[in-house]
């Protein structure tokens, strides 16, 4: 499943995308709601509270925006996809994550 935080007509939405990536089907919440994005998606199905569905809409049609547009906290990335910044965080004392030996 594939979600994806939009805008259109102006207004935030936040919806399922189908699985060719061609549409968006937005959720029925309120503005407030939608313009939460992914996290009104991930309370109301904690609550069993998923809205339903609405119109199919192109995604051609639609902005793209951030998933979480204000995360609740602050959120820290580190890429560790790559051979030397992996090798520079296991030594910054920042990795609870490293073994000996990992390098």
């Amino acid at each position: 499943m594939k979600i994806a935080a939009y805008t259109y007509q102006g207004a935030h939405h936040v919806g399922l995308v189908s699985n060719d990536g061609a549409s968006v089907q937005p959720y029925a919440f309120t503005p407030e709601l939608a313009a939460r994005g992914l996290l009104a998606v991930i309370d109301a199905q904690q609550s069993g509270t998923l809205p339903a569905l609405g119109a199919v809409v192109a995604m051609g049609a639609v902005t793209l925006r951030a998933p979480v547009p204000q995360p609740r906290r602050n959120v820290f990335c580190v890429g560790k996809n790559y051979a030397e910044h992996a090798k520079e965080f296991a030594g910054s004392g920042f990795d609870s994550s490293t073994k000996a030996g990992d390098d």
